[in-house]
């Protein structure tokens, strides 16, 4: 037998709720075609009793199944909201639309409905119904959003959200039945009173949740800002709409949901007003073109500041780590604007364990961890963490003790963690998601410093250099993927192999904003650390402005702006961007002074060489006017060929280049059924034409075959 333990653990299941309030909703709806068969069409008082216990049913079960939404996540940040948002704004316009377009259906057959046999009235029922499932799943879908961009406010949202349910409940299935048994109108009117102020603050409230446009801007520069605005202001226009015809005095999705339960609609119309005003602030809050420049400004200058570090990296040699440390704590929190800062030693002393202090002493550390089960958490992190609230988390915690935002970003020194940096801010969910890509790409590059600190350190002992170096190319080997995504009718293989410990050479597939997977193969002059530490920053530039690119074009001309402006003259990096335009074979081919590509179409060698210079050589005007973008068409069977020029320029016993003629025969030669088969045949070849030559530059391959569009 289950005991009350297990009841409320079973109901506490948002799954379980949602399968009951389905189950009472049927049996429901069968249940009045069945009595209204069998006795007809009864009297309102008759029937007020059967409406009043099914609907509290269904309400009660659908409460705890919203209830289950209206919770709030602590843990920051939802990183797919960004995706899901315009899909939930596509599905939910298209569902208030239905419930617009149902408004007419309605009143057509209303009145032929009422005059129709009895069983045929439940069918009115089911329009209100659905009106039901439109506010349960509108309310579902806002609190998603709430809790994917929290701030301060919104505990107090939820709390008041909740009070407003309660009271329009104890209105409509309470005091609407003392009323109507009793002759007692006090409790009616004064709920009636209630739920209209409640209802003008629910508003208001609604309106001014998202107040916080920094929490927003992701989303702003991940869309195209017409497109977006356009899906907005249509589901914004659709709610208000919706909104207002169902406030209508003679409103027919009133009248539906009367037929459920007598003024059920003041119920449901709450998460409709609630999206509506959640929906219009948005809209109003998205910045104009010049906005996004400026934001897009701020990533300019957060690369600049990664640059300079780099730069700091390369030039000073440091073998200090504690000043490395305390010049990269500098340059995060030029990035990162935070109101104090600290770092914690595992290596130190227990006594000395704290170190570079910003706005904080040692009472202040006291408390803080005094915070309970805040060193396991801290202990457990691998990547960078979030903690949007600490007073969310623990509310009972002492009021003198730091309840704001806090991010914590684990140190690791040759896989071991050796220390945490906290940066913290005494406002709560003040942390926006760039900012979190932001100190996950410095933290990256900080263990490559601590990785190139040790090197140099260590230099004078051969053995523990080369052991050292190694896992700094294990570092390298994290950047360069070790096997590229899948992508429809394409097989796609890519391989570097450096010349030394450390190269300079960089394959990725990333997508552009507009989603179209995109292969990059780039070669930063040079080689060893200097030149793998400027193909890291290659990769976090790439990574931090691909989601704001459209095409190959814009995403050279914008690598070439920041590089020009930030990197030494003595440094250009040569790169190549193939794009797949889409899955029939189209593909877009830039280059910036990258070695040409090699295209097998239908049996045919063919070289692509479009005019492009080096990244970072030239100003923008100069690099724009000198960059050709072209077209590509495979057919099934196609094979294209990328590689940087460590493969044609290769040198034999008898210095004689390997040459593009040998690539040539190799392509033409091999039988392909997938791409990474043309990489095993190049590199034999290869191997094979050195005849144990040491390698003297880097070397990568990029591949690709069109299987055809299946």
């Amino acid at each position: 037998m289950l005991n009350a333990k297990e009841i409320i653990s079973f109901f506490k299941q948002e799954i379980n709720n949602l399968y009951f309030l389905i189950g009472v909703f049927l049996a429901k709806i069968i249940c009045d075609f069945l009595l209204i068969s069998i006795w007809g069409n009864v009297g309102f008082e008759e029937n007020l009793f059967w409406k009043l216990i099914t609907t509290i049913l269904v309400v009660f079960f659908g409460y705890l199944y919203i209830n289950q939404k209206i919770q709030l996540k602590i843990f920051t940040f939802n990183a797919d909201f960004d995706n899901t948002f315009v899909s939930n704004l596509k599905t939910l316009s298209m569902i208030y639309l239905i419930s617009l377009i149902l408004i007419f259906i309605i009143d057509e057959f209303k009145s032929y409905i009422e005059k129709a046999h009895s069983p045929f009235l439940p069918l009115l029922q089911i329009f209100g119904w659905y009106y039901i499932i439109v506010s349960y799943y509108s309310v579902s879908l806002l609190f998603n959003w709430i809790n994917s961009k929290k701030n301060k406010r919104t505990i107090a949202y939820f709390n008041y959200f909740k009070i407003t349910l309660i009271v329009t409940v104890v209105y409509i299935f309470i005091a609407q039945l003392i009323n109507f048994y009793f002759d007692i109108s006090f409790l009616s009117d004064l709920c009636s009173v209630l739920y209209i102020l409640l209802v003008i603050l629910l508003g208001i409230w609604s309106y001014i949740l998202p107040y916080n446009k920094k929490d927003w801007f992701s989303l702003f520069h991940r869309y195209d800002l017409k497109n977006l605005k356009l899906y907005l202001t249509s589901f914004v226009v659709l709610s208000l709409i919706l909104f207002f015809s169902w406030v209508g005095e003679s409103s027919t999705i009133t009248y539906s949901m009367d037929l459920v339960y007598p003024e059920m609609g003041k119920l449901t119309l709450l998460p409709i007003l609630a999206m509506t005003f959640y929906g219009l602030r948005i809209l109003l809050i998205m910045p104009k073109k010049s906005k996004a420049q400026q934001d897009i400004q701020q990533k300019v200058d957060s690369i600049s500041t990664l640059t300079a570090f780099n730069k700091f990296i390369l030039e000073e040699n440091m073998l200090n780590r504690s000043h490395l440390l305390e010049y990269f704590m500098q340059s995060l929190r030029s990035a990162v604007n935070v109101d104090f800062a600290w770092v914690e030693d595992y290596e130190a002393k227990e006594d000395n364990r704290y170190k570079i202090f910003y706005n904080v002493n040692n009472s202040f550390l006291e408390q803080f961890n005094l915070i309970p089960n805040i060193k396991n958490i801290v202990n457990s992190i691998e990547n960078v963490t979030i903690i949007a609230s600490i007073r969310d988390i623990w509310a009972q915690i002492p009021k003198n003790v730091f309840r704001g935002s806090i991010a914590m970003i684990p140190i690791f020194e040759r896989k071991h963690r050796v220390g945490t940096i906290f940066l913290g801010r005494k406002q709560a969910y003040s942390f926006a998601t760039e900012e979190q890509q932001i100190m996950n790409t410095f933290a990256k590059n900080y263990e490559v410093a601590l990785v190139n600190s040790i090197l140099l350190q260590e230099a004078l002992e051969k053995r523990r250099y080369q052991f050292e170096i190694q896992l700094a190319k294990g570092i390298q080997k994290k950047i360069i993927p070790q096997e590229l995504p899948k992508i429809k009718n394409f097989s796609v293989a890519g391989i570097s192999i450096p010349a030394n410990e450390l190269g300079g050479d960089y394959y990725d597939l990333i997508h552009l904003k507009n989603g179209e997977p995109t292969l990059l193969i780039a070669d930063v002059s040079g080689k060893g650390v200097s030149a793998a530490l400027y193909m890291s920053q290659l990769k976090g530039i790439i990574a931090s402005i691909s989601s704001n690119i459209e095409t190959p074009t814009q995403l050279l001309e914008n690598l070439n702006s920041i590089l020009y402006k930030h990197t030494e003259r003595q440094i250009f990096i040569t790169l190549s961007a193939i794009t797949i335009a889409n899955e029939k074979g189209l593909l877009k081919y830039v280059r910036a002074g990258h070695s040409p590509l090699i295209v097998k179409s239908q049996g045919i060698i063919l070289e692509k060489a479009p005019k492009g210079i080096a990244l970072g050589v030239a100003n923008s005007k100069i690099f724009s006017n000198n960059l050709e973008e072209i077209e590509i068409q495979l057919c099934k069977g196609d094979l294209v060929f990328a590689y940087t020029d460590g493969l044609d320029e290769l040198k034999n016993k008898d210095n004689n280049e390997y040459g593009t003629g040998n690539i040539y025969k190799i392509i033409s030669g091999t039988q392909v059924t997938k791409a990474q088969d043309l990489i095993d045949e190049t590199l034999n070849s290869v191997k094979s034409y050195m005849n144990g030559v040491r390698q003297f530059d880097d070397l990568t391959i990029l591949t690709l075959l069109y299987n055809g569009d299946e």
